[in-house]
């Protein structure tokens, strides 16, 4: 779950030709808008024509709801303050425990599409590894820093998963919604909350791959798990898979290596290849043995004991990285029963009873049907069971923590040659 300190309708189709490679860094200026919402300020970026991309929490008020309207403006130059000349219509908004964005669409004052003279480049926030220098822009709060757009660099830190990045680039409020750059100019992910330490700030970037494959779905944005934060990364957007080389640049079927001092630079070519993720492939995944292991939790022994949670639903298996994770990715995979329902699968109180009891898999057919799933009790407070698949009792989640130890005590061990059988699925 992400952890935050301070925190700053229609269907698009993004043309090949966003891929290509932005000069520098100043180029970008003139697509990051300044938004005002409400009582708060925040940053966004051009992403396509009328399209503005920030954080869902520049658009909401302190209880969550979305505005109907914001205001925004952009400037040409770095040194001009930027006027209000347009207004942002949110569209797609999702601030929950693991994003916050927030696609807005830009209108004149007569309703009609207002167009921005350019859009940044999309770059693959995925092939980004430690150390990569980046670039944040954005419109901090006018108190504190004028109110023209400021710079900030740093490099990547760090990663949380697919979905989150960390760096060491200053941000301040009214940053939030801005664009994070990687040093070829390529948007890569949005500047969202920072974290403190007793020594050290990072600022948190969400991964614009990850915005784009949770807001227009897995078969529209295909990622490359296999290969998440190296520099030979690959992904695919509305069927077209691109590949980015280790200069980050992108090209849709070639890239440019340099050559040796004084040499000459070679173009190679490359063939797109769509990324495997979340979907079969012979000789890549072992459909048996998902079988096998649906409704499990697996324990990943050969490394730091990673718990993955194969989901009958889709045959997919979620990495559980801890209990707040755990209980939430359980609530959201989770079936609704009723209390009549419920009161076929007997239930056991404690992990250390489940252990001692004898299997009732072959005697109880209905709740052999329902092993290894989530089952929220919808008749009465949304009380979250789990069906141990061995023994087919059910034993009550009542939050993160004790979800995760009964998980973690349930599970079963498993190599990582055997996991990478099975593909992984995003939450």
């Amino acid at each position: 779950m992400k952890k935050l300190f301070f925190l700053f309708g229609f269907v698009l189709l993004f043309p090949a030709a966003a891929l290509a490679t932005t000069e520098s860094v100043s180029d970008n200026v003139q697509n990051i808008i300044y938004i005002e919402c409400g009582d708060y300020t925040g940053s966004g970026v051009v992403i396509f024509d009328n399209v503005v991309l920030t954080n869902a929490h520049v658009v909401q008020d302190d209880y969550g709801e979305t505005e109907e309207i914001c205001y925004g403006g952009y400037v040409e130059s770095a040194y001009e303050t930027p006027e209000i000349s347009f207004y942002l219509l949110p569209t797609i908004v999702k601030n929950d425990d693991y994003f916050d964005y927030a696609f807005t669409e830009a209108v004149d004052e007569n309703g009609d599409p207002y167009i921005f003279p350019s859009a940044a480049i999309w770059g693959n926030a995925d092939s980004m590894i430690l150390g990569e220098d980046i670039t944040v822009l954005g419109y901090p709060d006018s108190d504190l820093t004028g109110s023209t757009i400021t710079s900030t660099n740093g490099s990547i830190s760090g990663f949380s998963g697919s979905i989150w990045i960390k760096s060491d680039a200053i941000v301040e409020h009214g940053n939030s919604g801005g664009g994070a750059f990687d040093a070829y100019g390529n948007y890569i992910g949005i500047p969202t909350s920072v974290s403190t330490g007793e020594l050290n700030s990072y600022t948190w970037i969400e991964n614009v791959n990850a915005v784009f494959e949770d807001a227009y779905g897995a078969d529209s944005f295909v990622r490359d798990y296999t290969t998440l934060y190296e520099q030979g990364n690959q992904v695919c957007f509305s069927g077209t898979c691109y590949y980015f080389a280790v200069d980050e640049v992108a090209y849709p079927e070639y890239y440019t290596l340099p050559g040796d001092e004084g040499g000459t630079a070679s173009v190679v070519d490359v063939t797109p290849i769509a990324p495997t993720a979340g979907q079969y492939v012979a000789g890549k995944y072992d459909a048996s043995l998902v079988a096998r292991l649906l409704g499990r939790i697996l324990l990943q022994v050969e490394e730091n004991g990673e718990a993955w949670y194969v989901n009958p639903a889709d045959s997919l298996r979620y990495y559980m990285a801890d209990g707040s994770v755990a209980y939430t990715l359980m609530r959201y995979f989770s079936l609704g029963i009723t209390d009549a329902d419920l009161a076929k699968i007997p239930t056991t109180e404690t992990t250390a009873e489940m252990s001692e009891l004898q299997s009732i898999c072959s005697s109880n057919a209905f709740a052999n049907q329902q092993k290894g799933k989530i089952l929220l009790q919808v008749e009465q407070h949304g009380e979250a069971w789990y069906v141990d698949p061995d023994k087919c009792y059910r034993i009550y989640m009542k939050d993160g923590d004790v979800a995760y130890e009964i998980m973690r005590f349930l599970s079963l061990g498993i190599t990582n040659t055997d996991l990478e059988k099975m593909p992984t699925g995003t939450f």
